[in-house]
């Protein structure tokens, strides 16, 4: 064996036992972790949230409840909502209904709204935030697909290019000259 080999032997030899040692110290530090109630052990590391009488983790109050993980964890975590509401409140987003608005005597959310009028929530949501008129932002006039003239926003009346801009003068030109600079 050469004395390359030979140390590129010791290295890998060396290599296999850090990483015994390091996977070792991690299963330690695992097992330190561990809930000591065997009750919790079924559960691994995973937190206990207790409502309604109950403690479950959160996927289980998912299961139960179907509402999303993320959406638990948003509530309990985020806006530090108590766990037996987070868990039982299932109305509207986050627990909110959304603004309604009332045009020509019915009520609707923007979304509704939007849906009727062939938008997008968030482009009636934008139209309503920059000022527009309510009316104006969640309707559109009749056989229209965009707002008209009078209603805010920039028209699209822009004629149609043609070509390339440059005209007649665009040619093949294989002997260039420049004039005032005769040496």
């Amino acid at each position: 064996m050469t004395p390359a080999e030979r140390a590129r032997q010791i290295d890998k030899e060396e290599f296999a036992a850090e990483c015994a040692a390091i996977r070792q110290r991690a299963y330690d530090w695992l097992a330190s972790q561990r809930p000591s109630n065997p009750k919790d052990m079924t559960r691994g590391l995973a937190r206990l949230y207790e409502a309604c009488g109950e403690e479950h983790t959160l996927r289980e109050w998912s299961e139960i409840t179907g509402i999303s993980i993320t959406t638990l964890n948003t509530r309990i975590n985020v806006f530090n909502w108590p766990v037996e509401r987070a868990v039982t409140e299932t109305i509207g987003h986050f627990g909110r209904r959304g603004k309604e608005y009332t045009i020509n005597g019915v009520t609707r959310s923007v979304s509704q709204w939007a849906k009727l009028a062939g938008i997008s929530g968030s482009v009636a949501y934008t139209r309503i935030t920059s000022g527009w008129p309510i009316e104006a932002a969640l309707t559109l006039p009749k056989g229209s697909t965009r707002p008209t003239s009078d209603t805010p926003g920039v028209p699209s009346n822009f004629p149609s290019s043609e070509g390339t801009g440059a005209g007649s003068t665009a040619q093949e030109s294989p002997n260039i000259t420049f004039s005032g600079n005769d040496v």
